[in-house]
């Protein structure tokens, strides 16, 4: 059963010296499982910045899914995600989806695949009670595998709300990665979030780029 199962682990740095000195460091983590008809995997990512001249921070985020074949390019399948950040003065926030996608390409090289569903969202933000709502997912997703070395993935969430009129919610993460020796490789990881109305003064947008060493198990 091991055949189907890739896991990795990443590990980012980046020192930054003036008139504020700041050191951040990014640690991730995960598997995937690849089943004769089905699919499931868990990542996670910590992202800590420590600063001189003001308070800690700490990005934390989590996401697990499985896809299970209902036919030769549907699929059905489930999503958990967790986020805290205490740069956007979120608590946490749990997101869980329920997604139906359609794969236009699935061979060894490429995969891309358009999702729709439903999401239960519920999040704390500093100086907010915990909010609940009912959010329409709407995503792509795409991956390469070069033979070159070179990996690209990517996933896009739009997450219209549905319980508050107007609100929406986006989310890009992506991941493009070249081998080095063996199993090391050097990646260039991004993550955007966007909220046309977060509950709290914040910006909307929040992103980041790391660049990172990863090593597949």
């Amino acid at each position: 059963w091991t055949d189907g199962l890739d896991a990795d682990a990443t590990l980012g740095f980046n020192l930054v010296r003036g008139n504020n000195e700041v050191t951040q460091l990014s640690y991730g983590a995960g598997f995937v499982y690849d089943g004769n008809s089905f699919e499931s995997g868990l990542n996670s990512t910590l992202i800590i910045n420590e600063q001189t001249d003001a308070p800690n921070t700490r990005r934390f985020t989590a996401r697990g899914f499985h896809n299970q074949d209902i036919s030769e390019n549907w699929t059905a399948g489930g999503i958990y995600q967790f986020e805290s950040d205490d740069l956007q003065q979120l608590i946490n926030r749990s997101l869980l989806a329920a997604v139906l996608s359609n794969r236009f390409f699935n061979t060894r090289q490429h995969r891309f695949s358009l999702s729709g569903g439903l999401a239960v969202n519920s999040e704390k933000f500093e100086s907010t009670s915990r909010s609940g709502s009912i959010e329409a997912v709407l995503g792509m997703t795409y991956r390469l595998r070069s033979e070159g070395g070179l990996d690209i993935d990517t996933t896009f969430y739009a997450l219209p709300n549905l319980s508050e009129s107007g609100r929406l919610r986006a989310q890009l993460d992506a991941k493009l990665s070249v081998d080095l020796l063996d199993d090391l490789d050097v990646r260039l990881i991004y993550f955007n979030r966007y909220d046309s109305d977060p509950p709290v003064a914040i910006s909307s947008f929040d992103y980041g780029l790391t660049l990172a060493l990863g090593y597949e198990f």
